[in-house]
C-alpha cells in the first residue's frame, strides 16, 4: 500500500480573500502550521511563524507539489498497478479528502489534463 498525497495550489477565491498558504512540504514530511500563530508579512506576503508549538506533521510515502503534474502523479503511485491487474490481482486507488481538496481533478482530470482514472485505462 503507498500512501500519497497531493497538495493543491490556492483557489482563486482564497487568492481573493488574501489567504496564504500554511503547508511547508520537505521529501516525506508535511508541516501544517497554526494558521492563528502566523501573521502575513505586507512586504512579499509571506508567513512568519511565531510559535512552532501547534504545528503539526504529517509522514507519507510519497508528496506532491501544487505544481506536479497529473502525469507524474500516475507514474509514482498507480502506473505499476496496471500489469498486476492485467495478470489477475486486484488494485484498488483510493481517494480520500475534504470537499474542494482536488480529489476529481486528479482522479478524473479534463479533456485538457485527463486524470489518474484515465491513465490507468
Amino acid at each position: 500500500m503507498v500512501v500519497a498525497v497531493r497538495v493543491r495550489p490556492l483557489s482563486k477565491k482564497e487568492k481573493e480573500q488574501q489567504d496564504f498558504e500554511i503547508m511547508q512540504l520537505q521529501d516525506k514530511l508535511i508541516i501544517v502550521l497554526d494558521k492563528v500563530e502566523i501573521e502575513c508579512n505586507e512586504h512579499d506576503k509571506k508567513p512568519d511563524v511565531l510559535h512552532r508549538s501547534k504545528e503539526q506533521r504529517y509522514f507519507f510515502d510519497k508528496i506532491f507539489n501544487k505544481y506536479t503534474k497529473t502525469p507524474e502523479v500516475y507514474e509514482n503511485t498507480c502506473s505499476h498497478l496496471v500489469q498486476s491487474v492485467i495478470t489477475g490481482y486486484n488494485a484498488c486507488v483510493f481517494a480520500y479528502g475534504t470537499t474542494g481538496s482536488g480529489k476529481t481533478f486528479t482522479m478524473t482530470g479534463t479533456m485538457d489534463s485527463p486524470g489518474i482514472m484515465v491513465l490507468i485505462l
